[in-house]
């Protein structure tokens, strides 16, 4: 067909092949193929050679070749699938994700066992990974990352699966990285990544596979050949998934909790909860904020750095920030914030581990410092700043079916039954009592979610039900952390909590409200001190949130003196009609002395500000 010896798609070597196609008679083939030099030309001229050499010669193998006359041009992959896709009865060929995302039809080609299978099929068996484990054991593929690679192909490798045409990326790398400083260091981390498992599953994101598990070994031991100077600083890393508190806040390390904004917007465009008019809003954002960074960040050398770690119920409004200040600010800075949690953001921010110096510029939490701590580094000299800057509802959410249309309402003490399990069914009297038209399976079973580590939610829902219902949630049941009755269930982060609301029914859990209804969460009606029975949408749509704070100040809960003990503090179970129970400050924790700082103490405050 690409030598134009096969002309018309009624050829009898295709029909032979195809039984049940009836093309129109005489139907012409247009040929696309590739101009200027391409990676994917060399890949299938190299596969045409290798499985049928006699009617492919290896003159025809190459990213530039001679073509046949009556083919015709397409520029790059994107000019290819418009070409494909824009005229019927073509053929043409492009690397396979690209294919199938512009929704392309796909050729099913015979492999070298003789299977009839798309890349689709062939990588559901594990084809494309095969085609460089079949080279590797054939010596095709070196084991020696130090060898000549020149002779790699991985086109129309035996096995049952196999898929003939697998292109290799590499990077290529100068094992000496002695005179490079903490850049060799820096490219270490980098590879390390790339081949880590976080990064090879990135990859399937692009369309592509990962190499597999013995191939990867050849890298690896590429890695380790690297040479780096002596007395360089090797970077580490610290998982979105897991906390490393105090060491992941230093220097060389690599933390999937710290993120930037633009980052965080581009995983939101990609989100399957995203709507059209998200992506759209979203894109634009990013689109400005990257305008604005490569086109009004001063050039005039160096920047002021500053760094801040803690809760992550605020950490999109800081990342946000933060690269507002680096598109706008001159001169240039850099600014990140690492969401570790309230516990971690405190550690850090005190820094008893290493002489009350702090691991951060700056921590943020939704709890502030117990008196202990408040003590510990005053006492050092230091005059500790809290900053209360915003509000944030939690509350209980639950996936109840069977829930009444107006809300599922239970009380404080209900509350601590249940998450005591004193109350195990959902038909129990009690909440039946509070709920006439909620009609459960008899004997349902509640499946109770709590937190794991450190959480400032658990702090806000267990002084809440202390507060509320002290009979049945004494004090000693008050915590970020706390011994859990038994026949609970862990969740850990709040994504791991409203993962588990939402895949269970008759499960219930606490979150944050916002992080709760943002996931499609159903929420408890709770009873505040009042009386009133809301949601935490109702309440603050009745100004119930920000009435909590105003309660509290006006009791004296909430210091009016930035520097003093805010340990006390709570604004659970504030009076009021409307006023939402569980009520959380975020706050952001300062040293007061920033005259050792330098620039870095003015761009904080500018910050703050």
């Amino acid at each position: 067909i690409f030598n134009r010896d096969i002309t018309t798609w009624d050829d009898d070597e295709i029909l032979a092949l195809n039984p049940d196609f009836s093309p129109p008679s005489g139907q012409p083939i247009k040929v696309y193929h590739r101009v200027f030099g391409s990676s994917t030309t060399a890949g299938i001229t190299t596969y045409l050679h290798a499985a049928c050499p006699s009617k492919w010669p290896e003159s025809q193998v190459g990213s530039t070749i001679d073509w046949a006359d009556g083919t015709f041009e397409a520029q790059g992959s994107g000019g290819m699938s418009a070409a494909i896709s824009g005229e019927e009865y073509t053929i043409g060929y492009i690397d396979s994700g690209h294919g199938h995302d512009d929704g392309l039809f796909e050729i099913a080609l015979q492999n070298d066992f003789g299977t009839y299978q798309t890349s689709i099929e062939a990588s559901a068996n594990g084809g494309v990974k095969a085609a460089a484990d079949e080279a590797l054991q054939l010596g095709v593929l070196p084991s020696d990352p130090t060898a000549d690679f020149s002779a790699v192909s991985l086109h129309n490798m035996p096995g049952e699966f196999t898929w003939p045409i697998v292109a290799i990326s590499y990077l290529y790398l100068r094992a000496d990285q002695t005179e490079n400083g903490e850049k060799g260091a820096l490219l270490k981390a980098f590879v390390e990544y790339v081949l880590s498992d976080d990064g090879q599953e990135l990859l399937t994101k692009y369309n592509f596979e990962g190499v597999p598990a013995d191939v990867l070994a050849v890298s690896m031991d590429a890695l380790s050949r690297l040479e780096l100077p002596d007395g360089s600083t090797e970077w580490t890393f610290e998982s979105a998934d897991s906390t490393d508190p105090g060491t992941g806040q230093q220097d060389y390390v690599i933390s999937g909790k710290r993120r930037s904004y633009d980052e965080y917007a581009i995983t939101e465009l990609e989100s399957e909860k995203a709507d059209v008019s998200d992506l759209e809003a979203l894109e634009a954002e990013v689109a400005s904020l990257s305008f604005q960074l490569s086109s009004g960040v001063s050039t005039s050398g160096g920047f002021i750095a500053l760094h801040g770690s803690g809760t992550t119920n605020p950490s999109k409004f800081y990342w946000e920030i933060m690269s507002l200040f680096e598109a706008q600010a001159k001169p240039s800075v850099k600014m990140t914030y690492r969401a570790v949690g309230s516990s971690t953001g405190q550690l850090e921010f005190i820094g008893a581990d290493q002489d009350y110096a702090a691991y951060n510029d700056f921590g943020s939490g939704d709890i502030p410092l117990d008196s202990d701590e408040y003590t510990e580094l005053t006492g050092q000299g230091v005059t500790v700043l809290h900053v209360p800057f915003s509000l944030g509802a939690m509350s209980f959410f639950h996936n109840v079916p069977d829930a009444p249309s107006d809300g599922l309402r239970l009380t404080s003490c209900v509350l601590a039954d249940i998450f005591n399990r004193d109350i195990t069914t959902w038909d129990d009297d009690e909440i039946l009592a509070l709920n006439p038209d909620f009609s459960p399976p008899s004997g349902q079973p509640i499946k109770v979610y709590h937190r794991v580590f450190g959480s400032s939610t658990t702090a806000g829902i267990t002084t809440y039900l202390h507060a509320a219902c002290p009979s049945k949630w004494p004090e000693s049941q008050v915590g970020s952390t706390i011994d859990w009755a038994d026949g609970t269930f862990e969740a850990q982060g709040s994504g791991g909590m409203s993962a588990a609301i939402s895949g269970e029914e008759y499960t219930i859990g606490y979150i944050d409200s916002g992080h709760g209804h943002d996931d499609g969460l159903f929420e408890i009606a709770l009873q505040n001190d009042f009386g009133t029975y809301q949601t935490s949408i109702e309440a603050s749509a009745n100004g119930g949130v920000k009435a909590a704070a105003d309660e509290a100040l006006q009791l004296g809960v909430l210091p009016s003196d930035p520097t003093a003990d805010f340990s006390a503090v709570s604004l659970h179970n504030m009076p009021g009609e409307f006023t939402w129970p569980i009520v959380a400050i975020s706050y952001l924790y300062l040293r007061a002395d920033q005259t050792e700082n330098g620039e870095k103490g003015a761009l904080l405050k500018a910050f703050v500000e």
